[in-house]
Formats: structure tokens, C-alpha cells, sequence
């Protein structure tokens, strides 16, 4: 069996030593020059282990016979003695009590061995053959002691005093892998000798090639397939604007990716696929963030702003359901979707889409591949998934023939605020915002602040249903919502000529929708569009036990 190496730190540590010969007293030394608080127990004892106590503070010598509950409220204990019997019942006990333990000449009852040891300051280097063959162990450590160089440990010590300085010179962590390379080759050159002016001038000049390089722009994005896809979107197109220019994707894992078993409202809301990101950016780790925008909460942390969006995708939901014979009649139809939005849509689509059965929605988490296997398990008659992502992900080619595609068109469902819309998140006033501005869509950027601002108008984030969509049609604005609150529902249409620079019609419109939403008049309200009908009339009702009448 090979026995993974793994380094502890016992600065403080309780040990236990049980035995007073030479085996105890090679174990014990070493146990206490790493910093354990050791207590070695014996009826008989070698003068050298007398002295050692004498001479550590840290050590205390009892002299009586040693017994298995000597090894109580320890962190590690070494079993040294001529006892066997005794091994066996501490072993025992320290295995109960999950205490390691290594038993001389006995691996079958150790819990971790006891390695040949070569150091030189922190340099340790640990030697074991399992178990198998100590006299083997002892060859390969006097081999590595004759090899190793003596001044290695200080040198070793002095470069770790560095790391910090480095690490502030030199924030691009290949680079200070390189500089901490150069400087150990030049430690050896000297037989450990590495003079301060040495050290400052070769800092120096790494610091200084660095900023001759050509940057390399990190860009965060979550883990899925779907965030990876549709950030090389974003790099792809930053790389055909700067093709000089370095990119490098940053991948983590969200809140929100983690716990997939609660709605996004149970445990903080759209913030919980954001905030690692946000935080990554105000330490300098990341230049960009990307998301898709109707991930993003309304509020950024102070000192981020959107720098940039990609030309919209499809803004469509889309019904998925497996492409089987046969229909489901006099049952409830499941559908699949975490979106309080889509359910009160889908809700109301219910009576059209399948009469004369009873629509519920249920809660569904995870990346879109996670949805469609679910939706596959049978845990669901369907899920709404939103086009874009689909499209990104090319489903329709990675799984030929598996489903059935209803799309909903924004007069059916409308969209979320930024559906279809990939954002590029960046710190306030950072001269890199440059490459994504390059990069970024105006239109689209106008439509997603408009969205945004009707959100926020409304003060709303993922714990009512809402929606927003704006749309340039010719000449005229064109902006619809849907709202629900306190059990009452509006749906609302706005339209606004198009005729001032600067988004101020963007505004105006974006202002009357969220107006109208929450059921009062603005003020300019049959009096703008110079004579175009401002949309349909308030469509209010109110929602009882999951169903809504007119």
C-alpha cells in the first residue's frame, strides 16, 4: 500500500510517546523539535530521555507503567514500547476516539507512519517505504542528507521572506513564479549567499518587464457550460477588436450554483450568482465579469458599473417537452420552472396551450443541461428555459430528436428585465473598460437600462413576478411589462416616439411603464405619442389559490 505523504503542523500540539527506549526516545526528539507538547510515558527509561526533559520545557517524563487511556485528549500518539499487547489496546483506542496513531514495527495497527525525516530549517523532506523496509528508509535518508545542500534551508527561509514584497511589486502570479525561480538559481549560484542589493535590483527588473508585456485581461464567469459558452462570446469578440491582447477566463462556482434544492428568493436572490464575482473585481483578481444581464440584481456593489453588452439574442421563452407519443388528458400538468414570472404566465397560457387540464408550476434549479435531464427523468411534463441559452448551448445538435420546442413570443410571455442580454460587469473609471465599450452594443444597452430602470421603479428583484422588454420599432419606442403585487396583476404596452438624444425617450417611456404598472397615471398619460394610442387599457385582476380571472 502507498501511503499518501501529508505535512501537519504540531506547534502546540498534545502527543503522546508511550516507551522509554531508543526507538521512543528517535521518535520523541523529533516530535518535539516540530513544536509538540509532548508526555511520554514509561516504567523504564534511557538517560537520554531524561535529559530531554530536562533541557525542553515542552516535554514531561512519567514514570509508571503506560496504559491505553494515557492516550486521552491527545492529537497524536506514538506507540515505542516492548509491550505489544499494550499497542494493541491503544491503537484500539485511539482509533475509537479518531486519534492517529503509529505503532512501531506494527503498519496493520497504525493509522499514519512514521517518516524518515531530512531537514534543514522548514525545509523537511519526509521518506517512508510504506512499512515495507526501515533499513531502505534510512538508506534513502542519509542519500538525501549528503545530497542536499546545507545552506538550502536558510536560503529556502530568506526567499519565503520575500513572498510578500513580491507579491506587491509583482501582482501577475506567473511572473513572480519566474522571479522566485531566478532568484533561487542565483541563491545556488552563490552557495546560499543572496545579497539585499541582489535581491531589490533582480525585483526590479521583473517588475519592469512585466509592464512592458502586453496585458492579459482576466474575465470571471460561472462554471456552467452555458456561462462558459457565452463568455468566449465576449472574449471572442474582444479578441478580434485587441488582437494583441491576452485573455484568460476565470471560472468559479456561485451560492446560487451550490444549493440547488431552494428557490433563489429562500436565499438572497439574483445577488447569489453575482456577489464572488463582484468581490473578485474589487480586489483586482478579475478585469470583467460576464452574466446574463437578468441574473444581475438591480443594485452593484459600489465602485462596478455595466461597461459593456453584447448584441441581444433571442429574447424568447421557450416551452421544452420530450418528444414522446401520446397525450396527457384529465391531469395535472408539471411544469418546471424557479421563475415567478414564468409561472404566473404560463399559468394563465394554461387553459390555451392544454384544455381542460390544470397547469401547476414546481420549482426547478440548476444549469440548463441539469433542467433537461430532469425533464427527461419524468419530473416534469415540461420546463421553460429562455431561447438564448439554448441557442448558445446548440442544443437542438448536442441532443438530436429528445424534445419538443414551443416558443413563446413576448406578446405570449414577456421577458425577464436583460433577458437575452450578456453584460460585461468592470470597476468604475478603470481604463480597461475601453476594450469592452469597443465591443458593446448600443441598442442593446439602451434597452437593457431601460428594462433596468422599470425594475427598479418598481422595486422589485426576484421575490415578485416581474418582467419588462423595450424594443425599438422605427421611428417609436415600444415597451411592455407584467406585474404582480399583493395579488394584483397588470400587464401593460407603452409606446413613445423616438424623437430626443441622450435616452431621454428611453427614460420617459421606461417611467410611464412603471407607472402604469403599479396602477397610477404619470402625469403624461394620453398626452405624449402626438396622437398614438399609448397602449392598451390597465388589465388588472386578482389572483386566488394560483389562478387568475379577469
Amino acid at each position: 500500500m502507498a501511503y499518501f505523504p501529508m505535512f501537519v503542523n504540531l506547534e502546540g500540539r498534545r502527543c503522546l510517546v508511550i516507551g522509554g527506549g531508543r526507538v521512543a526516545y528517535r521518535k520523541a526528539s523529533a516530535l518535539v523539535s516540530f513544536g509538540a507538547q509532548l508526555l511520554i510515558v514509561t516504567d523504564q527509561v534511557l538517560p537520554e530521555l531524561a535529559k530531554l526533559e530536562e533541557r525542553e520545557p515542552r516535554v514531561r517524563l512519567l514514570l509508571r507503567p503506560a496504559r491505553a487511556e494515557d492516550a486521552e485528549g491527545m492529537e497524536l500518539v506514538v506507540c515505542a514500547s516492548d509491550d505489544h499487547e499494550l499497542h494493541r489496546k491503544a491503537a484500539a483506542y485511539c482509533r475509537e476516539h479518531q486519534i492517529p496513531v503509529n505503532v512501531a514495527d506494527d503498519r496493520e495497527l497504525s493509522t499514519f507512519l512514521f517518516p524518515g525525516l531530512v531537514r534543514q530549517e522548514d525545509v523537511v523532506v519526509g521518506i517512508t517505504t510504506g512499512g515495507n523496509s526501515p533499513a531502505a528508509a534510512r538508506y534513502l535518508r542519509q542519500q538525501m542528507e549528503a545530497q542536499i545542500p546545507r545552506y538550502l534551508g536558510k536560503l529556502a527561509k530568506q526567499l519565503g521572506s520575500l513572498r510578500e514584497l513580491v507579491k506587491e511589486r509583482i501582482p501577475d502570479g506567473k511572473r513572480r513564479e519566474q522571479l522566485f525561480s531566478r532568484l533561487f538559481a542565483a541563491g545556488v549560484e552563490r552557495n546560499g549567499d543572496l545579497p539585499e542589493e541582489l535581491v531589490s535590483r533582480m525585483i526590479a527588473e521583473e517588475e519592469q518587464a512585466g509592464k512592458k508585456m502586453k496585458k492579459k485581461i482576466r474575465i470571471g464567469t460561472r462554471k456552467s457550460d452555458l456561462s462558459v459558452a457565452q463568455t468566449m462570446l465576449v472574449v471572442n469578440a474582444m479578441k478580434a477588436a485587441f488582437p494583441d491582447t491576452e485573455f484568460e477566463l476565470v471560472c468559479r462556482s456561485t451560492v446560487g450554483d451550490k444549493i440547488l434544492d431552494k428557490p433563489l428568493l429562500a436565499f438572497g436572490g439574483k445577488g447569489v450568482f453575482v456577489s464572488e464575482f463582484e468581490e473578485a473585481l474589487l480586489r483586482g483578481e478579475i478585469h470583467f465579469a460576464v452574466h446574463s444581464a437578468k441574473d444581475l440584481p438591480m443594485e452593484l456593489d459600489q465602485g462596478l458599473e455595466i461597461v459593456g453588452v453584447m448584441p441581444r439574442g433571442d429574447v424568447r421563452d421557450v416551452l421544452v417537452i420530450m418528444n414522446r407519443k401520446g397525450q396527457r388528458n384529465g391531469e395535472v400538468i408539471r411544469i418546471g420552472t424557479s421563475s415567478l414570472r414564468r409561472k404566473i404566465q404560463i399559468e394563465a397560457l394554461g387553459e390555451k396551450l392544454w384544455p381542460e387540464q390544470a397547469v401547476v408550476c414546481e420549482n426547478l434549479r440548476g444549469n440548463v443541461l441539469t433542467r433537461l435531464d430532469k425533464l427527461e427523468q419524468g419530473l416534469y411534463d415540461g420546463i421553460i428555459l429562455a431561447a438564448a441559452g439554448l441557442e448558445r448551448l446548440d442544443i437542438g445538435n448536442q441532443r438530436p430528436g429528445r424534445y419538443q420546442f414551443y416558443y413563446l413570443s413576448p406578446e405570449e410571455m414577456i421577458p425577464a428585465g436583460g433577458q437575452g442580454i450578456l453584460a460585461v460587469e468592470g470597476r468604475k473609471g478603470d481604463a480597461v473598460n475601453e476594450i469592452a465599450r469597443a465591443v458593446s452594443d448600443p441598442e442593446a444597452m439602451e434597452a437593457l437600462w431601460a428594462e433596468r430602470l422599470v425594475l427598479k421603479l418598481l422595486g422589485s428583484g426576484c421575490h415578485e413576478p416581474v418582467g419588462a422588454y423595450c424594443q425599438r420599432e422605427g421611428n417609436r419606442l415600444h415597451m411592455t411589462g407584467i406585474y404582480e403585487r399583493n395579488g394584483v396583476r397588470r400587464r401593460e404596452e407603452i409606446w413613445e416616439f423616438d424623437k430626443e438624444a441622450g435616452g431621454a425617450c428611453w427614460e420617459r417611456a421606461a417611467r410611464r411603464l412603471a407607472d402604469r404598472l403599479l396602477g397610477r397615471q404619470s402625469g403624461e398619460e394620453s398626452k405624449e405619442a402626438d396622437g398614438e394610442g399609448n397602449g392598451r387599457a390597465d388589465q388588472e385582476y386578482h389572483v386566488q389559490a394560483g389562478k387568475g380571472e379577469y
